[in-house]
Parts: structure tokens; C-alpha cells; sequence
């Protein structure tokens, strides 16, 4: 977990080892560093494990069809984001579809949950929401990529859990 903390200079803030603690359980230590923060403060908090973020991979809608000389591999992830906490939280949720140099490999995304900004240059897509205590919230991501049959590109496949998120 990360928590982002806009107009920071209003602070006084200097280069400091920082203690962590979350609805009063002791986290850890971090080091804050202003000296090194543009416009928006990053103070790495590590894992709370009130704070639950899973991607799955959707069977049904993913698969890998040869199509003449090309392939085309569709993807489908359910992104689940569920607050065990007792209050609101504001939290971004990052994912990202691949992007290709090459002219031959194509991306295209089929299906978003609404609300996402999306960067066609880096693939990136993001997702902020206030989410209600003890609440959960499931963003959708599919997308296809298309490739010559004989590319040798990899396409990344499996189910990942993450606890691992970022506060605004």
C-alpha cells in the first residue's frame, strides 16, 4: 500500500525514517523523502491485510485461435477489491495491456468497467473509487492481442492475488 499525499510542502516535511501504523496496529518503518517528490508525496506503507486486491483470469472469455497467419489471444481479468476496514477508503487501482513497437502486434481492448483513464502510449489504466466500508468492488478488464503466427511472442497467462494498493 501507498499513500499519496497532494501539497505536502505545506508540511515542513524533511528526509526522515517515518513509523506506520494503521487503525492503531504498528506496521512498520519507512523513510520519507521529500527532498526526492515532485508535486505528490509517495510514503510506501506496506501490506495491510485489511485491504484485499485479487486479479483472475476468466476462463471462459480467454482463449488462443490461430486465424490463417495470426493469432489472436483474447484475455479476460476480473479485479476484485474488497475493504475489510471500518471506514471509507479512496483507492487507484493499476493494471496494464500490453503494448507492442511493433506494427504487427495490435492491442485492443473489448471490454472496461466504466470510470477507468486509460494511456494508449504506456498501456497503463486506472481506476479511482471511493469504496464503502466492509464492501468490495469487481473491475473488468478484456482485451485481444493479435500477432504473425511465427512472432514468438509471449502473452502472459495465470491468476495473481495482490496486497498491494494505492491510497489517494
Amino acid at each position: 500500500m501507498v499513500a499519496l499525499i497532494p501539497d505536502w510542502e505545506k508540511f515542513d516535511l524533511i528526509d526522515a525514517e517515518g513509523t506506520i501504523y494503521n487503525n492503531g496496529k504498528y506496521l512498520g518503518k519507512t523513510k520519507i523523502m521529500p527532498s526526492e517528490t515532485d508535486d505528490t508525496l509517495e510514503i510506501p506503507l506496506g501490506v495491510v491485510k485489511n485491504i484485499i486486491v485479487s486479479c483472475k483470469l476468466i476462463k471462459e472469455f480467454s482463449s488462443r485461435k490461430i486465424l490463417g497467419n495470426e493469432v489472436v489471444s483474447n484475455f479476460s481479468y476480473e479485479i476484485k477489491v474488497k475493504n475489510n476496514n471500518e471506514s471509507k477508503i479512496m483507492l487507484e487501482v493499476l493494471d496494464q495491456v500490453p503494448v507492442s513497437q511493433e506494427s504487427s502486434v495490435k492491442t485492443e481492448i473489448n471490454e472496461i468497467t466504466e470510470g477507468a483513464d486509460q494511456d494508449p502510449l504506456t498501456g497503463i489504466i486506472v481506476w479511482r473509487k471511493e469504496i464503502p466500508p466492509i464492501n468490495e468492488k469487481v473491475y473488468t478488464l478484456r482485451y485481444s492481442v493479435s500477432y504473425p503466427k511465427r512472432g514468438g511472442y509471449g502473452i502472459p497467462k495465470g491468476n495473481y492475488t495482490y496486497r498491494n494498493s494505492r491510497f489517494i
